[in-house]
């Protein structure tokens, strides 16, 4: 074979290595001078990072005040942070290691686009433009101190595993990290699964197997919560965010909810750090249930129109949110047509995307709105608006090749006109 040959086949993975360096400068630059965030005690995670690295105790996630042991998160990537603080007690140790290791994840994520391109929408090129998408438009908010880009890293890591290959170990593990991430990837993970066995992509035996292999991964932290909090969960923060955006003061936004976070959070107002303190972190979440509930029930229609405007947010972010919230806007509408082909041609691996895609949004029309909820998905939004402008810019060469065509069979009717009258 000579080398002429063999340059085409070396394409994807050049072009997959340079995905990965500028997704890597990118989320790295990104992470710099676009993040409007820190890690500042104030950021639950990083708070309970500090108690694991001082005590060992995956507690105190509040700023005002101790309130002991705690599941208000996730387990992963707040152990993560306390291990890097456990190797030096820095806070700019901490915030560099992370921003490093986010932009690393990014650059994975944006390097996998390709090939989820490839498996499912059969076009390496549409996953390539929307890789290239995300390096030259701030279309992701990259936060080092939230879990948003590892687990987005995740989450297209097993769609891509689960949806070409037979390797159940690695989707089972990919799936229990994701959870473990956040647990609201278990309607995006569920749904996914149960598609796959739809389609006859895969057999229930394998759908078993990753689900257990989820299970096995999530129960012992599931039983730490029991033994120490008395609730058998993987994070029992839901009820309180529930109760703190659906009330009185609750605007759709989270930056327009800044009243109610201030008044009802414990992260924010002493009194209800000491009511968490005092009462137990589950029996205070019952309560918090208990009164957002009631609430809900008195008010269905503000309930209603707060639910549906946060579920809008989620694709359309908040216009404060600049420079995301234009880009992410723009891919949004772009999206759209590529979605709605997907559910019209009949059950396909696009409709299972676009399917586990929404599956992953309604809980956050029932809690807090913020442009990082979405980051989780976003490449999805990328895939489907990447699939858009391909299919325009087919469009766009088939009617400049039958206006060629065209063209073409006037110019042979002319000259042939033109013989005619010559020979006559």
């Amino acid at each position: 074979m000579d080398a002429a040959s063999r340059v085409p086949a070396a394409w994807p993975a050049l072009i997959g290595r340079r995905i990965f360096i500028y997704g890597f400068v990118h989320g790295f630059l990104s992470a710099i001078f676009l993040s409007n965030a820190g890690f500042s005690t104030g950021y639950e995670s990083v708070a309970i990072a500090n108690s694991l690295a001082a005590t060992g105790k995956f507690a105190n996630p509040f700023a005002v005040l101790p309130t002991g042991l705690t599941a208000h998160c996730a387990p992963l990537y707040p152990a993560l942070m306390g291990l890097v603080l456990r190797i030096h007690d820095s806070r700019f140790f901490l915030a560099t290691v992370m921003t490093v290791l986010n932009a690393l994840l990014f650059g994975i994520l944006l390097s996998l686009l390709p090939m989820l391109g490839e498996r499912l929408f059969n076009s390496r090129k549409i996953g390539t433009r929307a890789a290239w998408i995300a390096i030259l438009l701030p279309a992701f908010r990259i936060e080092p101190e939230s879990e948003s880009v590892a687990l987005a890293a995740v989450l297209a890591w097993f769609c891509f595993v689960s949806a070409g290959t037979r390797r159940t170990v690695l989707c089972g593990v990919l799936g229990g990290i994701a959870v473990l991430l956040s647990p609201a990837a278990a309607p995006l993970i569920g749904v996914w699964l149960l598609g796959l066995v739809f389609l006859r992509r895969r057999n229930g035996r394998h759908v078993l197997a990753c689900s257990l292999i989820i299970f096995v991964m999530c129960f012992p932290w599931c039983m730490r919560n029991l033994r120490e909090l008395g609730s058998f969960t993987l994070r029992d923060n839901f009820s309180l965010e529930l109760q703190v955006h659906n009330n009185d003061l609750a605007q759709p936004a989270f930056a327009d909810n800044l009243q109610a976070v201030r008044t009802l959070h414990p992260n924010l107002n002493v009194r209800e750090a000491e009511r968490l303190r005092d009462s137990g972190e589950v029996a205070y979440s019952r309560k918090k249930r208990s009164e957002a509930l009631t609430w809900i029930a008195s008010h269905t229609r503000r309930f209603a129109y707060l639910t549906s405007v946060r579920l809008i947010l989620f694709w359309f972010p908040d216009r404060k949110e600049l420079p995301f919230a234009p880009v992410v806007w723009v891919l949004s509408v772009l999206a759209i047509p590529a979605v709605f082909s997907a559910f019209r041609t009949g059950p396909g691996m696009l409709g299972l995307l676009a399917l586990s895609l929404l599956a992953y949004s309604p809980v956050y029309g029932l809690v807090a709105s913020d442009f990082r909820y979405s980051q989780p998905v976003l490449w999805g939004l990328l895939l489907f608006s990447s699939e858009t402008i391909e299919r325009w810019r087919l469009r766009q060469i088939t009617g400049q090749h039958s206006r060629y065509l065209a063209a073409s069979e006037d110019s042979v009717t002319e000259r042939t006109k033109t013989t005619d009258m010559l020979s006559v």
